[in-house]
């Protein structure tokens, strides 16, 4: 398994400019933290969304499952990851999983304090702008890498 692991794509660091940094360092540490074990779910696909989480310390499994049962890792998130925000912003349930792969520390954001930050500050709405512009893009290399799997036919 950790062998599998290494070699998903793991998100390229999008750093917020200036000073949305500090408003985004403030946001998440006005929630308090909780820990939360090894294999704990933080949130399910088709689960309406309540808030953001942040990353503190830990590592978390974004994830789904096909038709046939089997689980498709979308991406591994780490410290200083924010995860839940495109169903928030998308204003939908949550179209994967997010499950705790080692020990984490997590602060949740409630779904109105985020949108609010997000509708008054550029730098924040700009800063989530660019985490689903990566999002999108780790989708599209995730297409051509499985376009060039090999195909089997079965009869």
């Amino acid at each position: 398994m950790n062998a599998l692991l290494s070699t998903l794509p793991t998100a390229p660091e999008v750093t917020p400019r200036f000073s949305a940094l500090g408003r985004l360092t403030d946001l998440q540490q006005r929630y308090e933290t909780t820990t939360y074990p090894k294999g704990h779910t933080l949130f399910q696909e088709k689960h309406t969304p309540w808030g953001l989480f942040y990353i503190q310390k830990g590592k978390v499994k974004l994830h789904k499952y096909g038709s046939d049962g089997k689980e498709q890792i979308i991406r591994i998130a780490g410290a200083g990851d924010f995860i839940g925000y495109t169903a928030l912003l998308n204003n939908a349930q949550y179209n994967m999983s997010a499950t705790v792969l080692e020990e984490a520390t997590v602060a949740f954001i409630p779904h109105q304090d985020f949108l609010e930050v997000f509708g008054r500050d550029h730098g924040v709405s700009n800063h989530f702008t660019q985490l689903l512009c990566r999002d999108i893009m780790e989708a599209e290399q995730r297409l051509v890498a499985q376009s060039y799997q090999p195909m089997h036919c079965f009869r």
